[in-house]
């Protein structure tokens, strides 16, 4: 009875810890500036209009050299529980993009400016990342050459 029992427990503890595993892994809720309470400099502009958007948890991650803008926030959702994380770009002409998704990385491009945008799960420690044709905007976005 008491080997059944500590399987039982392995077994209950080794699912816990995997559910864990998936769920942490790098989720919205797990980056830390979604953590912080949103400031006036946090509110994406109003001419980026997609409906999916929570602006309530959009967190202004820096500006480029080039002037454009970025924005992480969170999906809206009505018939899933999963939220997405996304990477807002707003150009100084005013173009935008975004590009959303459950995990981390996550890209957006503004094709015009030949440059890809990559929001990490945690911030990037080495500035040798940010040399030649890539930029470092703040803590957690990486810029880049548009991929062929």
């Amino acid at each position: 009875m008491v080997r059944n029992f500590r399987k039982g427990s392995i077994a209950l503890v080794m699912d816990g810890l995997i559910a864990l595993s998936l769920s942490g892994c790098s989720s919205a809720e797990t980056l830390p500036f979604f953590e912080q309470t949103q400031g006036q400099a946090d509110t994406i502009p109003s001419i980026v209009t997609s409906d999916d958007i929570d602006r309530a948890s959009s967190r202004y991650l820096g500006q480029s050299k080039n002037g454009v803008d970025y924005f992480a926030a969170q999906t809206l959702t009505e018939n899933s529980s999963a939220k997405m994380t996304c990477l807002v770009t707003v150009a100084p002409d005013e173009q935008w993009t975004k590009g959303c998704s459950e995990t981390l990385p996550v890209t957006a491009s503004i094709s015009s400016l030949e440059q890809e945008a990559i929001l990490n799960p945690a911030p990037q420690p080495d500035s040798s990342q940010c040399t030649g044709e890539r930029e470092c905007v703040g803590k957690y976005v990486q810029l880049g050459p548009l991929s062929p």
